[in-house]
């Protein structure tokens, strides 16, 4: 039985390096080879369909019989399992993809765009729609040349060959990276799959394509984009086909190889121009085939006029780095030679370290909820504070304040009473930042609604902190009984007696005025029924 649709969640894709060129050739020579008609397979799947792992190694086996005449891409859906990594991978297209065709189950197989939900996978029920698209006449032509570059990017050649004008339609040339073969140490879900096969990484400039000239012609589109470290690159590949958005048939299709140069280093980490890099990062790079040694340097200026890292006859395509300094921009090359000869550097390549991260965070309500912690960097210009509210079955963050340089503590007045919310702080400057850190969470049930006793002992910190002369002193105590709240100096004297008595169960809010005491630490003690007991740290600063 195929998996059906469920609940879908969207989210945005971090967008990449890329660049596209169109160059039209007004006089048409025809190609001096016929040329040659590709029909595309579109697979819907998941890594946790039991039937797509049932069904995969029929089809794989029909698509070797037919050879270089068949070109397969796989989309992953949501479903059955939402953890798929290639769906996560690009959530927001590979939806756009189902969408397209409004498919609710998987697995899915479309044909040329036009014979769909073709299932199960038989040799009959592939036959037939094969035979008729692989017989239809050519209206057009594609060749693709892919082509590795030193900037961590493929250029992609496309010709579209169109020998007579083409009826009424609307055509769209689309183009999509295409990984060969993934492969897992172990299943990524629960259906014993660990390799997968052409997968769809992602669709330049999007999945709706571009329009193209119908006229007779040739035309020309050269396409760049960037190959992310999470991509093996020597198995990423250019799909190129047209399609008719009227009727959703596909006229043909053809893909790319990589062919590598063996005098170029690609950065595989970091990728040129990063930021928010860790301390000690491994820098690596791709192999390059006339290279028996490799040499690293790094610099802090981009002419290499000194260099701070210079290492040799190094073996491996990576070098480990030492603590970085933060927020510091490095600029590294590589070069590459063997025992005969030396073939140069590499391109300069660069990037920038991440800040230190905040550490010691807390979140607290007192009663609004009331965010702490360490700032142990200096080179911030600030802190971006981030709520986090659980929609759609995860915890979803937006930033909701930029404070300035060496903030320690927040007070969040923007919430309406959910049951829980999250909360992340990180440090940034404007060519960098840290990393979140901790996210802290604190819940409101116990405190915003009328009638429910908390269910814990709780002591807050106290708001502001540090504070001059008055601050609050915000606790919750599940049950009714003898309360005790005092506050000692560092010598363990008492200063103030702030309660002391019978109180009813839940939230309690307390000034404390040190008006008539000196600047310096104290500690506030709060005591229920002689048995339960909580201290915190305060700073009164003059």
């Amino acid at each position: 039985m195929r998996s059906m649709l469920e609940d879908i969640y969207i989210e945005d894709n971090q967008a990449e390096g890329f660049s596209i060129r169109q160059m039209p050739r007004a006089d048409y020579v025809p190609d001096k080879n016929p040329m040659q008609k590709r029909v595309l397979f579109e697979e819907g799947t998941n890594s946790s369909c039991p039937s797509c792992a049932g069904e995969n190694p029929f089809l794989k086996s029909f698509l070797e019989q037919q050879g270089d005449s068949v070109l397969l891409i796989t989309y992953h859906a949501w479903w059955p399992g939402n953890t798929d990594p290639m769906y996560k991978a690009n959530v927001t297209q590979n939806t756009q993809w189902i969408n397209y065709y409004s498919i609710n189950y998987v697995p899915y197989l479309c044909i040329d765009g036009i014979y769909r939900d073709i299932y199960p996978f038989s040799h009959n029920l592939l036959q037939t729609p094969f035979q008729q698209r692989i017989s239809s006449a050519v209206a057009l032509g594609i060749t693709v040349n892919d082509e590795r570059l030193e900037d961590d990017s493929v250029r992609s050649t496309i010709t579209v060959d169109i020998p007579s004008d083409l009826p009424a339609g609307n055509y769209k040339l689309k183009v999509a990276a295409v990984e060969e073969l993934i492969e897992y140490a172990s299943p990524p879900g629960n259906n014993g799959e660990k390799e997968f096969e052409n997968v769809f990484r992602k669709a330049y400039p999007d999945l709706s394509g571009i329009t193209i000239n119908p006229a007779q012609g040739s035309y020309t589109f050269v396409y760049t984009y960037a190959v992310p470290v999470t991509w093996v690159d020597s198995s990423i590949f250019t799909l190129a086909y047209v399609q008719n958005e009227q009727n959703k048939e596909i006229l043909n299709a053809s893909r790319g190889s990589y062919v590598a140069n063996p005098y170029i280093i690609a950065a595989r980490y970091p990728m040129k121009g990063a930021s928010s890099i860790e301390l000690n990062p491994v820098i690596a790079w791709s192999d390059a085939a006339a290279a028996k040694y490799y040499r690293f340097e790094m610099s802090t200026d981009s002419l290499f006029a000194t260099t701070s890292v210079s290492a040799g006859d190094l073996l491996v395509s990576e070098y480990a780095l030492d603590s970085l300094e933060e927020g510091s921009i490095a600029y590294w090359r590589v070069e590459l030679y063997n025992d005969t000869a030396n073939y140069g550097f590499s391109t300069v390549k660069s990037f920038t370290v991440k800040l230190y991260d905040v550490t010691e965070l807390e979140a607290t309500l007192i009663p609004q909820p009331y965010i702490t912690w360490k700032d142990n960097s200096g080179q911030e210009t600030g802190y971006q504070i981030e709520r986090g509210t659980f929609s759609g079955g995860k915890v979803k963050f937006k930033v909701i304040e930029t404070l300035a340089a060496n903030s320690e503590s927040y007070t969040d007045f923007g919430v309406t009473n959910p049951e829980k919310i999250w909360y992340r702080v990180k440090a940034v400057n404007e060519k960098t930042s840290s990393w979140y850190g901790d996210t802290v969470s604190v819940d409101f049930v116990s405190s915003v609604k009328e009638g429910v006793a908390p269910k814990t002992f709780l002591l807050s910190q106290n708001y502001p902190n540090p504070f001059n002369p008055t601050t609050a002193i915000y606790y919750e105590i599940p049950e009714a009984g003898t309360v005790s709240l005092k506050v000692f100096d560092v010598m363990g004297n008492e200063v103030a007696d702030l309660v002391r008595g019978k109180q009813e169960a839940g939230g309690h809010r307390v000034t404390f005025d040190a008006g008539d005491i000196a600047s310096g630490v104290y500690f506030y003690s709060l005591r229920l029924n002689g048995s339960l007991s909580a201290v915190r740290k305060m700073m009164l600063l003059r």
